[in-house]
């Protein structure tokens, strides 16, 4: 069993091939569970899986935006594809571009961006529809260690601001500056 808080930063550690990402994959109903139960905020994501994905923001760990667009374009095809009316979202781009710093490249192409600044808007995508869990699976490998206390301070930020993060990272110093609790996962275990 496994229970995270509302407003916790949970971390969940381990090496690579660990098993990390697949449990990010089921606890965000991308991956189908054989046995057991997931619920997200009282919502069992299997049963209501719409009401349960709807209040989950997820960051991969891998670059998934669309590099042909602007900054600003990435979000508003984020909010659009949440069904947000044009007034909200034009408001809550100018707000996220604000919070993660990136009102001055919001016309760039994103293929213009460095690795750290669209991992900050990676972040701010996830956050766009106002998630209330945020899943963030490995956010910062591959980054310098100057651009990872960036994006460290903005998870702080982000979980300050009332949203329940669930991490993972290999990165063990990581997780004992971000977390309350952690956990090690090896080997799916």
């Amino acid at each position: 069993d496994l229970s995270v808080n509302a407003g916790e930063l949970f971390a969940l550690l381990g090496p690579n091939g660990a098993g990390k990402t697949t449990t990010i994959r089921i606890l965000t109903g991308l991956t189908r569970i054989g046995c057991g139960r997931v619920t997200l905020g009282g919502h069992d994501i299997v049963t209501d899986a719409q009401a349960a994905k709807r209040q989950c923001g997820l960051v991969t760990q891998h670059i998934n935006l669309d590099s042909e667009l602007s900054v600003r374009e990435n979000l508003d095809l984020h909010g659009r594809l949440f069904a947000m009316d044009a007034r909200r979202r034009r408001q809550k781009i100018e707000e996220l571009l604000s919070y993660v710093e990136l009102l001055d490249r919001a016309d760039s192409l994103v293929k213009q961006l460095s690795g750290g600044l669209k991992r900050r808007l990676m972040i701010a995508r996830a956050l766009m529809h106002e998630p209330k869990i945020l899943f963030l699976d490995e956010p910062t490998v591959g980054l310098d260690p100057g651009i990872r206390r960036r994006i460290w301070a903005l998870i702080k930020r982000v979980q300050q601001d009332g949203a329940t993060i669930f991490l993972t990272t290999h990165y063990i110093e990581e997780a004992e500056f971000l977390a309350g609790r952690v956990a090690f996962l090896d080997q799916g275990r």
